[in-house]
């Protein structure tokens, strides 16, 4: 074990030199391993130790593409005839073969081979092998699985994505570098004052960066450098202003900053007007939109500024061109999806043809009892000690199951039974999740019962016995030893027996005892509790119902009886409530008078 690792680390310098060295190093390390290979025990690795280097000869950089067909050879001998003995040595076998895929300079043939053995490992017969073996064999399938060639780019960009021009400062001269860095850090320096002056000069400073864009776009330096600064310099600044004024209740503030959205659609359209075609006029049409949709989606009153400056560009949409209106249908795509989110979520409450104006509370209340994070924040809004929408839920289902119960009796009077075994379905799926809920319970509130438990204790000492003439001992209880002392207090000489004062009266006593009474008596229920009455109500209720109709019209009964027992019979199964105990003795106390 001390030899072989030493040994290794030399043939492993030796094996990446020259090829002549190389082969003999490999056969060296791979006469060495055939000869030591040994059947290991519980905890070894000895045969990883004589593996491991190949995997690091592999993993080299510098060995040649001989040098591994040799040693992936070496390692398809084991696979073949030495499979039974290998154990820990599997590891770094087939991490080997992972690392002659990513080698560079690997033939196709090489891969082939190492295919080869991995097809060869998978048809052995041996489940201690495999069983050993396969967590590392699985990771090298999966490596070889992977596709390896580079994927194709597609003709042209794509629709939505806008090319980046020119920088300003590329291919520029010296003294129009110079310029242009002065122009740049005005620009910027102009936009950052913008968003942190107070609200009374903020409309100035609009005023005059408006200005000084048209003036840079009309000049030598041209509109490129302008949009530009418009893209990358204004419209960050602008939208940092709006997502943190958004909880600002300053009405000046808010106007500013909407009259700054305004002015940046403004600018944008002008520079559309004069040169439609422009790569910066693309990306500044792109990154202008990007903005009034973001503003659009705003609670307070930006939103119809966002509106406003989508309509704006009415303007100029004769000159728009296919680039043009990839970018402007993007951008009322994403509009619509952003406004559209709260009427969508909205309508995720609601099931189709569904005609109740509070959606479906049922299934609101179900998911809601899944969610104890949504519950714990609306008890914190509501100062609700838990909150829950178990009594919305029942009257959900109690509405669902008096109509299904009602459907049914006048479908059944015309002999149609399919509106009853509906029912019976329903209530079947619901009895499974009652029967769940039911354990669940059982289980909580055995664990809560464990961890109120406390254990007695007893305390006990040893006495003399005076019953032997040897000393010994004998174990005296608690309520022998207080019976010992109370006799020995007897018999002590009494006193002058000290003056007993009456403790003082608290006269808040009555209000504090009334306020824990009514305390107790407003205490909630368990959750746990709460859910099972719910789900036991809303079951229970078309049962009821149909018991009442053994008064009303006897046959009907008789005839939806068959259908309605199964029911019952899952009911007593599913929980072991007094009240379903009582409603099937009622049934029961009905089949008897037959």
């Amino acid at each position: 074990m001390t030899i072989v690792p030493l040994a290794a680390r030399h043939l492993i310098e030796v094996a990446c030199g020259s090829e002549e060295d190389s082969r003999a190093s490999v056969s060296a390390l791979s006469e060495c391993a055939r000869s030591l290979v040994c059947q290991e025990g519980v905890g070894q690795s000895f045969n990883q130790t004589l593996l491991q280097p190949f995997q690091a000869i592999v993993c080299s950089d510098r060995c040649s593409t001989e040098t591994r067909a040799q040693l992936v050879d070496t390692l398809s001998e084991f696979v073949h005839k030495k499979a039974d003995r290998l154990g820990s040595g599997w590891k770094p076998l087939f991490g080997a073969l992972r690392a002659v895929r990513t080698s560079d300079g690997a033939e196709e043939g090489l891969h082939w081979t190492v295919l080869d053995v991995i097809s060869t490992y998978l048809r052995l017969n041996k489940c201690a092998v495999l069983s050993w073996s396969l967590p590392d064999c699985l990771p090298c399938i999966v490596h070889f699985l992977q596709e390896t060639t580079p994927v194709e780019k597609e003709e042209g960009e794509k629709p939505s994505k806008v090319p980046m021009g020119v920088r300003p400062w590329e291919e520029a001269e010296a003294h129009r570098l110079a310029a242009v860095e002065l122009l740049l850090e005005l620009v910027e320096q102009l936009a950052g004052v913008l968003i942190t002056a107070a609200a009374s000069v903020q409309a100035q400073l609009l005023s005059a960066l408006q200005e000084l864009i048209s003036t840079i776009r009309q000049s030598e330096i041209g509109p490129a450098p302008a949009a530009f600064c418009v893209s990358s310099l204004i419209l960050p600044h602008i939208q940092k202003w709006m997502r943190r004024s958004g909880s600002s209740r300053d009405p000046a503030v808010q106007r500013n900053m909407r009259h700054a959205i305004g002015i940046c659609a403004q600018i944008a359209v002008d520079f559309i007007q004069l040169n439609p075609g422009g790569a910066w006029e693309l990306r500044l049409l792109s990154d202008t939109l990007r903005l009034a949709t973001e503003c659009a989606a705003q609670p307070s009153g930006a939103s119809r500024v966002g509106v406003a400056c989508l309509r704006h560009f009415d303007t100029v949409l004769e000159q728009f061109e296919f680039a043009q209106w990839t970018i402007m249908a993007k951008a009322l795509w994403d509009t619509c999806c952003v406004t559209l989110a709260p009427l969508r979520l909205l309508l995720s409450t609601f099931l189709p043809d569904g005609n109740d104006d509070g959606g479906d509370i049922g299934h609101i209340a179900r998911d809601l009892d899944k969610r104890p994070g949504a519950r714990t924040m609306i008890g914190r809004l509501l100062r609700l000690r838990e909150a829950n929408l178990c009594g919305q839920m029942t009257i959900a289902g109690a509405g669902k199951m008096n109509c299904l119960m009602g459907m049914g009796i006048a479908r059944m009077r015309e002999g149609e039974q399919a509106t009853l075994e509906h029912l019976g379905r329903l209530l079947s799926a619901l009895m499974t999740q009652l029967e769940r809920l039911e354990r669940v319970t059982v289980r909580q509130r055995i664990a809560a019962e464990t961890r109120e438990h406390r254990e007695e204790k007893f305390v006990f000492m040893l006495v003399e016995n005076a019953d032997f003439e040897e000393k010994t001992y004998r174990l005296v209880g608690e309520d022998q030893m207080d019976e010992t002392l109370n006799e020995y207090k007897k018999q002590r000489p009494i006193g002058i027996q000290p003056k007993r004062i009456d403790a003082r009266k608290n006269p808040f006593v009555a209000a504090i005892n009334a306020e824990r009474q009514s305390a107790e008596l407003e205490e909630a229920p368990p959750l746990c509790l709460l859910r099972l009455v719910a789900w036991r109500t809303v079951i229970c209720l078309p049962l009821k119902g149909y018991l009442k109709l053994s008064q009303t019209d006897r046959p009907l009964f008789d005839k939806a009886l068959p259908l309605i027992l199964p029911s019952l019979k899952s009911l007593l199964v599913a929980t072991p409530d007094l009240a379903v105990r009582r409603l099937a003795l009622s049934y029961i106390e009905l089949l008897a008078e037959k």
